[in-house]
């Protein structure tokens, strides 16, 4: 069927299927599925030749790994490679699928080191990696980041950021009771309705023109559990994109922390829109015995019993949902603040002293001292601080840009 399409927008090849296609056996005709196996493999050489050579004439060079399992269920190990190209861009280059490569940090090791060395690149040459944060992956005693470290201390690891924030969420929802059971009844809705097609039938029939249907809450991808969560899911597509940097993931990591910061205060408009959208609209009585606390002779008798349910939700669910979500993105923040303070100053250029941009270069060059020469990164820091000064009236440009 491909063949037949392309054919259609070349006459050369439509020309060849009308005088050999399905000549018979003992014909040569080029189209077997043996020759188009070859052909495409053939193609697949060529390409990941031409993005192997770019990467070697670039040097400098990060690896990102991730394993997952294909349509037959068979794991499969992907190797990309990320590079800034001749034009200066960050680029991704998917180099081959690896199936049954193991899961223990000593085999994935031996997989990639496998790849480097056939693919003739030079692992002093490698600035980073990235993985999902499995413990095999991201271990930093004995996972597959710190194996390669031993190669080379200038490896830095840089966890999966859009993965990383995925498991923000995970975490905030398994820490209340009230949010399990709420996703928890969403995959047997969902169960109940699909696994009969009558059902998902009468389903479909219910349901008004434009309303949302149910969805298979992703255990992987927390942020497909919940459409609402319009700033997690937005941000989360600008971490998978290949020009995001490091100091953009962390101003996106503070705007999260900061909306959620916000959020804490406004449970009153968040449960004025709860109660709109929901069939019930009072919390249930709690029915709580107090219980006599003893105490000592310097101390009060404090009345800190919950009798509301709308103070129980908000304390039990609400606020402890948000502390979660605040810990981890804050956890979570510190590895990429970590990596990228020492290039921090760069993007500040113009709001920098001499003294302070000669310090920050310094403290650069004394990371990567045989990359770089201290008196010639000086000087173009300098020249490129005087070049946004005097480009400081057009405001398209910025540093990350310029870079």
């Amino acid at each position: 069927m491909s063949i037949e399409l392309i054919s259609e927008f070349d006459p050369f090849l439509a020309q060849h299927i009308n005088k050999y296609g399905n000549a018979g056996r003992g014909s040569t005709s080029y189209l077997s599925s043996t020759v188009f196996e070859e052909v495409i493999s053939i193609m697949a050489e060529k390409v990941n030749k031409y993005s192997v050579d770019e990467i070697k004439r670039r040097k400098y060079f990060s690896i990102i790994v991730d394993s997952t399992p294909d349509i037959t269920h068979i794991d499969q190990l992907s190797f990309i490679v990320r590079y800034v190209n001749d034009q200066g861009l960050p680029v991704e280059r998917f180099l081959e699928f690896i199936p049954k490569a193991g899961h223990k940090s000593a085999e994935l090791f031996d997989v990639v080191n496998d790849l480097i060395k056939r693919y003739g690149l030079d692992w002093s040459n490698c600035r980073g990696q990235s993985y999902d944060n499995a413990n095999n992956m991201s271990g930093s005693y004995s996972g597959l980041q710190a194996r390669v470290k031993e190669i080379n201390n200038l490896i830095y690891f840089v966890p999966c950021a859009a993965h990383s924030l995925n498991l923000v969420g995970t975490h905030a929802v398994n820490s209340s009771k009230e949010a399990v059971k709420y996703f928890g009844l969403m995959q047997h809705l969902f169960t109940f309705f699909t696994i009969s097609t009558h059902r998902w039938e009468i389903l479909s029939n219910n349901l008004k023109p434009g309303t949302h249907t149910l969805k298979h809450p992703s255990f992987t991808r927390w942020s497909s559990r919940d459409a609402a969560c319009l700033s997690i899911n937005e941000n989360c597509e600008k971490l998978q994109k290949v020009e995001i940097d490091c100091g953009l993931v962390v101003e996106l990591y503070d705007s999260l922390i900061q909306l959620i910061t916000n959020t804490r205060e406004n449970f009153d408009e968040f449960e004025k829109k709860a109660i709109e959208k929901s069939v019930t609209k009072e919390y249930k009585d709690l029915k709580i015995r107090k219980k006599i606390k003893s105490i000592f002779y310097d101390e009060t008798q404090h009345n800190d019993l919950i009798t509301s349910g709308r103070e129980k939700f908000k304390i039990d669910t609400f606020l402890v949902i948000l502390d979660h979500l605040l810990n981890e993105l804050n956890k979570r923040r510190a590895a990429y603040q970590n990596f990228f303070f020492p290039f921090a100053f760069i993007v500040m250029l113009e709001r920098l002293s001499h003294d302070d941009i000669v310090k920050g270069a310094t403290q650069l060059n004394e990371i990567y001292y045989d990359d770089m020469d201290l008196n010639k990164l000086i000087n173009e820091c300098l020249h490129l601080k005087a070049h946004i000064i005097q480009l400081a009236d057009d405001k398209q440009n910025n540093v990350p840009k310029l870079l």
